[in-house]
């Protein structure tokens, strides 16, 4: 993706990983959001001048962002963009863009090593070898076979199917639901997400964060998922009734989860440290070298082309 140009002007960075820095330094100078102390004043000020902006996407965006009067632009570096008012940037005529299919293989990746980790009771396992546990019979419960398990995936998106192919590779047997048919899923939709949870042995969570979405793993679903079930979310916190999801842990209404998302990041973990049953990740489903460069690079294409006056190369406004 080429993002040359001669143009240097200040973009601002909503970010607190300065590590995307070096992306974007021959197109624009960028500004941390972490530098400034008054975002409202710096609109007014030397923001005047500040056309862009480069966000997480699933990052909440202060008020004061829409006090930028020349913001034309909010770049998102993933995939998610349920942190921008996407109708207030629509009807302001900011143009919004994402990083589509830059992590879907990562995330895809993270939800197995969750799953397998909660499953496997890997965690567990580790412990009792580190605190010199393991002295003939084993203390873990038997655990079920993957192979054998039947998955359920709420949202086949990329990262869904991506989810899909890679158990597909274990044997399990795969089924899903969305609001919409897919024609071309090579697996069965279950008629609702509650169908769908009753005939699992694991949920994975992928579906994107919207206001449907909100709450959708509630304690009905996980009541329907039962006391053998699973459940692993790598999408957003907010798709997950946490109090819910506690209370099914703790007395045995499922067997296990895996999280790498929370309704509030970052957080202490304090929530849930109690839970030994529960495997938890900080949001890193994507932190892996290859999706977070082209990451960078499909944002950084992006900015240029938006500041160059062209069209934007991955637009969802």
């Amino acid at each position: 993706m080429d993002v040359m140009t001669e143009v240097r002007e200040p973009v601002l960075l909503y970010l607190e990983h300065l590590g995307v820095i070096d992306a974007f330094e021959q197109c624009c100078t960028l500004v941390p959001r972490s530098s400034i102390a008054d975002l409202s004043a710096y609109a007014r000020g030397s923001g005047r001048d500040v056309r862009a902006v480069i966000t997480a996407g699933g990052t909440p965006m202060e008020e004061a962002i829409w006090d930028l009067q020349n913001l034309g632009l909010i770049a998102c570096l993933g995939v998610g963009y349920d942190g921008i008012d996407i109708d207030r940037a629509r009807a302001r005529g900011v143009r919004v863009t994402v990083g589509r299919g830059v992590n879907d293989e990562d995330v895809a990746d993270m939800a197995l090593g969750l799953l397998l980790a909660a499953v496997r009771q890997i965690p567990q396992a580790d412990r009792m070898v580190r605190a010199g546990a393991w002295k003939g019979e084993l203390l873990l419960p038997m655990v079920p076979s993957l192979s054998r398990m039947r998955c359920g995936i709420v949202g086949l998106g990329a990262i869904g199917s991506a989810i899909g192919r890679r158990l597909t590779g274990f044997g399990s047997s795969i089924a899903w639901w969305g609001p919409r048919e897919k024609g071309d899923a090579p697996w069965p939709r279950a008629a609702t997400l509650a169908d769908l949870a009753a005939d699992s042995d694991v949920l994975i969570v992928a579906a994107p964060a919207t206001a449907e979405t909100e709450g959708m793993i509630d304690a009905r679903i996980l009541k329907a998922l039962g006391p053998r079930g699973y459940l692993v979310n790598i999408s957003r916190g907010s798709l997950v009734d946490e109090l819910a999801l506690r209370r099914a842990l703790e007395t045995g209404g499922i067997t296990g989860a895996g999280l790498d998302v929370f309704a509030t990041e970052p957080h202490d973990g304090s929530f849930w440290r109690d839970l030994d049953t529960l495997v938890m990740t900080p949001h890193v489903g994507a932190w892996a070298e290859r999706g977070m460069a082209q990451a960078k690079a499909m944002c950084a294409s992006n900015v240029s082309a938006f500041l160059r006056g062209d069209p934007l190369p991955s637009a969802i406004v």
